[in-house]
């Protein structure tokens, strides 16, 4: 057992990083253009400047990202690009490991394990995550340790579930489409497969380690700034997910009416730089003097907006209230977000913001053919003063992404309610199919639900548990028909 799990995250690591090694060695180049512009981040400077004192008072985010970022800037020895890039390559070491082990444990056949986890991995849209200073790579790489630790169980249940509780409290404190309610589904679905083997002590113990930590970090919010939440901006990403779609003219009424604010009919798209909101909302004084709230842009005045700032707390409210207003009194504009958001979902991601060598650019190729990316047009998003659909934009729509998205969570469907209904007997996969639905399928359901426009970031997150997990219950399914066309009906026989 200890060489079919071992020996595949040994020889994936190795395939995975002799690739990277060769895209950086023919022109790949890590960018730290995202620091200046990330809106999940702090101001660098400020980060760099106190990274503890600057995260204490983050609101917009979990904090771990913000940590990790900048712990990097203001004690690594090295320069800033090396050091995230360093960073970012170990999370992606671990996360390709991590992954063909599992698969070699799943397919029973270790060169699977370790092709399906290389290729995967490899995939321009997941490898893009490498080269700039983003969570997703990171949180692929929580989420594989998650159905790491669900397939190959180290140990005993009590250190499976205990860890189990600890990398998805992780996970949630860095990425905050991972609610703490999914948190809760993932354990509780793993307590109640593994309730035989594990006692009371157990549970509580993975039911403190969130409930400290996150629930924690919820607490502080509410304390500095009287909100509750792990992320303070939802109210303007759910502005973004559907005012867009309104014109101009609708917004103008709404707002003549008392609808809707001025603000929103103003910059539907939210996100923009406190000097636009301030002729609605007047001057800000800041109640915290840290600069992570008290600087309103960063960079200096003319720089981006720093999203962290307290005057944009109000703003938030406004944003928020604006859209359920929306959403309630013209839900077909909602609908016709999410159908965009649905196809934007197995859409090909646009081109990454790094410099990109030219065997990358033959992989980006390679990969559209082997997903068979179908070509067709999505309307765009407003932006820069034209409205939504403006104009049509060409993409192309994969057809396996598709594909390994429904099985993935129709197998989870299908897993659950058998089992709740006790007409399966006891499987080893069981637990594996739903923890894998959950995470495909929350990702999924948040992403349409909630966004515009940024549908690929979520995505990449999960592709490479989406697809592999997809082609594994494929085979699974193919193995199942051809023994039951092969089995011999006992009246034959007799």
């Amino acid at each position: 057992m200890r060489q079919l799990i071992a020996r595949p995250a040994a020889a994936a690591a190795c395939a995975w990083t002799s690739v990277y090694l060769l895209l950086c060695a023919t022109g790949q180049r890590f960018s730290t253009q995202f620091l200046d512009i990330a809106w999940q981040l702090l101001p660098t400077e400020t980060l760099r400047a106190n990274p503890l004192a600057s995260v204490w008072y983050l609101h917009i985010q979990p904090p771990i990202w913000n940590l990790i970022v900048g712990g990097v800037l203001a004690w690594s020895p090295a320069p800033d690009a090396i050091s995230l890039q360093v960073v970012q390559f170990v999370f992606g070491v671990i996360t390709v490991a991590l992954l063909a082990s599992l698969l070699a444990r799943l397919f029973g056949r270790r060169w699977i394990g370790v092709v399906l986890a290389t290729l995967t991995m490899l995939d321009p849209q997941v490898l893009a995550g490498a080269f700039t200073p983003t969570y997703e790579l990171p949180t692929t790489c929580g989420l594989v340790a998650v159905l790491w630790l669900v397939v190959v169980r180290p140990r005993s249940p009590r250190f499976t579930l205990i860890t189990l509780a600890a990398v998805g409290t992780a996970i949630v404190l860095t990425r905050t489409i991972f609610h703490p309610v999914w948190l809760l589904l993932l354990l509780g679905s793993s307590w109640w497969a593994l309730r035989k083997s594990v006692d009371r002590r157990t549970v509580a113990i993975t039911v403190a380690i969130p409930l400290v930590l996150v629930g924690g970090w919820m607490v502080k919010n509410e304390v500095l700034f009287n909100r509750p939440t792990l992320s303070s901006w939802f109210g303007m990403n759910l502005q973004r997910a559907v005012v867009p779609i309104a014109t101009d003219a609708q917004l103008a009424g709404w707002a003549a009416e008392g609808h809707i604010s001025e603000i929103t009919a103003a910059y539907p798209s939210g996100f923009v730089s406190f000097s636009g909101y301030e002729p609605y909302v007047g001057e800000c004084v800041a109640q915290h003097s840290n600069p992570a709230t008290a600087q309103t842009t960063r960079g200096g005045p003319d720089g981006p907006p720093n999203f962290n700032a307290e005057c944009f707390l109000p703003i938030y409210d406004i944003a928020g209230a604006d859209a359920r207003w929306v959403i309630i009194h013209h839900p077909s504009l909602y609908l016709e977000g999410r159908w965009w958001a649905i196809r934007a979902w197995i859409a090909e991601a646009p081109p990454p913001l790094t410099q990109t060598s030219g065997l990358y650019d033959d992989m980006w190729r390679v990969y559209r053919v082997a997903e068979v990316g179908v070509p067709t047009t999505i309307p765009s998003v407003r932006w820069v003063g034209l409205p939504f659909g403006a104009f049509d934009n060409p993409t192309h729509l994969s057809v396996i992404q598709g594909l390994t998205t429904m099985m993935v969570i129709g197998a989870a469907l299908v897993a659950a309610w058998r089992r709740l209904r006790r007409r399966q007997p006891s499987s080893p996969w069981i637990l594996v199919e739903v923890v894998a639905g959950l995470i495909v399928g929350w990702n999924l359901v948040v992403g349409v639900l909630f966004e515009l426009g940024e549908q690929f970031r979520f995505r990449a997150t999960t592709d490479p548990i989406t697809i592999s997990l997809g082609i594994w219950l494929a085979w699974r399914l193919i193995r199942h028909i051809r023994q039951a066309r092969t089995t011999v009906p006992e009246s034959v026989v007799t």
